[in-house]
């Protein structure tokens, strides 16, 4: 790669904005569905005995819902113990839906593969030609921008949770196999808003915390850079 300003920019700027993409999708690839931290939120908020099934019944209907959407098993198929009767634990509709939800969780580990490679080669290139600076400079400017976006997601999200959760859905869904009854269905008692809000909380703030380490680290590569330019 030439040294060319603006085209170095540019392929930092792409690079840069497929990290901090690609750890986002990350996280919610992962933590989205990690048994321990299921475990830990379930707990607490009684989801065992709000859907009527015991504990271990629970922690086995967890491990057959991460592996399913993680592709490791081809079915849904768990029975549960309800009133001392073995039923099913999931309905056709949830069964339907889960089948969207894998593919989707699928196509996002697709996603995350392809950005952390346009990160590696945007920064490689820019590293090889000896441009690390326009990486420092350049990625402290895409975390500003970043930043702002999340903001104003983060404020749709505390002043309209139901119109926000409701878009993400019309967006992610070409169907509404999504709109799952409490009363019916066991999938939606098994992720009550407060699971759904703690998870949030835990994504979020280790995706904080991520994000704000790299821009501190950005920001003091570029001072220490200006001060030995000036030396």
């Amino acid at each position: 790669m030439k040294r060319n300003g603006g085209f170095s920019k540019l392929v930092a700027t792409i690079g840069s904005t497929a990290l901090l993409l690609f750890l986002m999708f990350s996280l919610v690839l992962g933590i989205g569905l990690s048994k321990p931290i299921y475990g830990v939120l379930q707990k607490p908020l009684g989801v065992a005995d709000y859907i009527g099934i015991s504990q271990s019944d629970l922690d086995n209907v967890t491990d057959v819902f991460c592996d399913y959407t993680r592709g490791v098993r081809d079915n849904l198929d768990v029975t549960v113990t309800v009133d001392g009767a073995q039923e099913q634990m999931f309905n056709e509709r949830e069964i339907s839906h889960m089948v969207d939800v894998k593919n989707l969780y699928l196509a996002g580990v697709q996603i995350s593969y392809f950005l952390a490679a346009m990160a590696i080669q945007a920064f490689t290139a820019l590293f090889i030609t000896h441009q690390h600076k326009t990486i420092y400079r350049v990625h402290s400017r895409v975390s500003f921008v970043f930043l702002l976006v999340c903001a104003a997601l983060g404020v749709y999200f505390a002043v309209d949770f139901n119109g926000f959760w409701t878009n993400v859905h019309l967006i992610l869904f070409t169907n509404n196999l999504w709109l799952l009854n409490p009363a019916t269905d066991r999938m939606i008692r098994m992720f009550p808003l407060e699971f759904f809000l703690a998870l949030s909380g835990i994504i979020l703030g280790t995706f904080a915390a991520l994000f704000t380490a790299l821009w501190v680290f950005a920001g003091s590569r570029v001072r220490a850079i200006k001060k030995a330019e000036q030396e």
